[in-house]
């Protein structure tokens, strides 16, 4: 984000102001880093949506225009709104699984590529360099001990599908061309 964030927080509630979307709570709260969650009743239905608004990282990628599309046409117009490019959006996956080493991000990795997109691993290198790391695919091989440990725990509150950890790891090594890397050595 090139903007301050603050304002962009009280631009949002401002033009919320009045509207079934109207309620806005606080989230996360970190330096660099806003999560704003917007509380909605439209007809029958509660919900919440999620707004990150993040200067931590910067984009490397233009941003995307995106149609929001909606259920809701008689109470809110079509419109669009700009989204990180779908391109970073993966790359940044692969830094936060490379940094983090979370199950989830090992699950999402997985599922972003074996649903036919690909990683653009130059983007991710430079993502990682704008946060002053170095980029190398072995390191989402590192901690897998504690991914391994962590994997169905973690899994059982975001998904009903069972996959294995196996599965998935091993996957990942293949698209990834891990042991031709790993035997390069």
């Amino acid at each position: 984000m090139s903007r301050n964030i603050k304002e962009v927080e009280e631009e949002i509630k401002e033009k919320l102001k009045n509207t079934p979307f109207g309620k806005i709570s606080q989230g996360k709260d970190a330096e660099g880093f806003i999560r704003l969650i917007v509380h909605y009743k439209l007809f029958h239905e509660n919900g919440t949506i999620y707004l990150d608004l993040n200067k931590k990282a910067d984009l490397i990628l233009k941003p995307e225009k995106c149609k929001i599309i909606h259920f809701y046409a008689e109470v809110i117009p079509e419109f669009e709104i700009f989204c990180i490019n779908k391109n970073e959006m993966f790359a940044e996956k692969l830094r936060a699984t490379i940094e983090r080493h979370k199950p989830r991000d090992y699950l999402d990795l997985y599922n972003i590529i074996k649903s036919g997109n690909s990683i653009n691993l130059e983007v991710t290198r430079k993502k990682l360099e704008s946060a002053g790391k170095k980029f190398d695919i072995k390191l989402v091989f590192n901690n897998t001990n504690k991914v391994f440990r962590l994997w169905k725990k973690d899994l059982a509150a975001i998904t009903k599908e069972e996959i294995s950890f196996q599965q998935v790891i091993s996957f990942l090594a293949e698209y990834f061309h891990f042991k031709e890397i790993k035997d390069a050595k």
